[in-house]
C-alpha cells in the first residue's frame, strides 16, 4: 500500500504483469469453487451429518485436510509460476 502511495506521489503507474495475475486468479477461482462444491455437498449429505462446519470426525478430517491441500496447491502452483517454472 505505501509502495503504491508512493508511486502516485511521484506520477508513476503501478503496473503488475499480466500473465503471473491472471495465472493465479484463475488457480484461485478454481480452488474456491472446489471449496464451495465440498461446503454445499457437506451441507446436504448425510454422511457429512448435514453440516458445513463439525460433524463427524473422519469426514471432517478429510475435509480440512482437502481443503488444506488445495491452499498448499494453490501457493504451490502461484510460487512455480512466479519464478517462471511454468
Amino acid at each position: 500500500m505505501a509502495y503504491c502511495c508512493y508511486l502516485l506521489e511521484i506520477n508513476l503507474p503501478f503496473t503488475v504483469k499480466a500473465g503471473d495475475l491472471s495465472f493465479s486468479a484463475l488457480i484461485f477461482s478454481i480452488c474456491g469453487i472446489l471449496c464451495m462444491i465440498v461446503l454445499t455437498l457437506r451441507r446436504f449429505l448425510g454422511v457429512f451429518g448435514k453440516a458445513e462446519l463439525g460433524g463427524p470426525t473422519i469426514p471432517k478430517y478429510i475435509c480440512s485436510i482437502f481443503f488444506l491441500i488445495l491452499w498448499i496447491a494453490y501457493l504451490t502452483l502461484s510460487s512455480l509460476q512466479a519464478y517462471g517454472y511454468i
